[in-house]
């Protein structure tokens, strides 16, 4: 008789953790969680309706050297910390997300447009998209080392 009542003490505070509400639907929260989750999964295209104009062209960046959809690359991002602080039409995010057994803090800036709150990258990240996919992909032909001088 124990182990039913026990039973049925863990199947109830099991209903009960389940029943834990997510972020608002209308939250910056949510829409990092949604982007993040669109991306980790390579849904650029559907991800964009979650970002602003410079936000969108890192996501056809990532489209065009990834490819939509690549089931192959897929990662599940998992913030170990996100707290976001709205000011007026604006919002940021801090997040701790762990990566090779090392703990990595950035913030995510987010604007609100038609009432959504939408991810906003900004120039740098761009930038450094740039620099990685050279790095990555160098010029070819490779420079060739100089040879007349001696």
């Amino acid at each position: 008789m124990k182990h039913i009542q026990t039973l049925a003490i863990v199947a109830a505070l099991l209903v009960l953790a389940s029943c834990q509400p997510g972020p608002d639907p209308d939250s910056p929260e949510y829409a990092v969680r949604t982007w993040q989750r669109l991306v980790d999964e390579n849904h650029f295209a559907e991800a964009k309706q979650w970002g602003t104009p410079t936000t969108q062209r890192w996501l056809d960046l990532m489209s065009e050297l990834i490819g939509e959809g690549d089931t192959t690359s897929v990662t599940q991002t998992v913030f170990e910390k996100l707290d976001c602080t709205v000011a007026d039409s604006t919002a940021w995010c801090v997040y701790q997300v762990r990566e090779e057994g090392e703990l990595i803090q950035d913030t995510f800036w987010l604007v609100r447009h038609d009432g959504r709150w939408l991810v906003d990258l900004k120039e740098e990240a761009l930038d450094m998209s740039d620099q990685w996919m050279e790095e990555i992909f160098p010029p070819y032909p490779p420079a060739l080392p100089d040879t007349t001088r001696q």
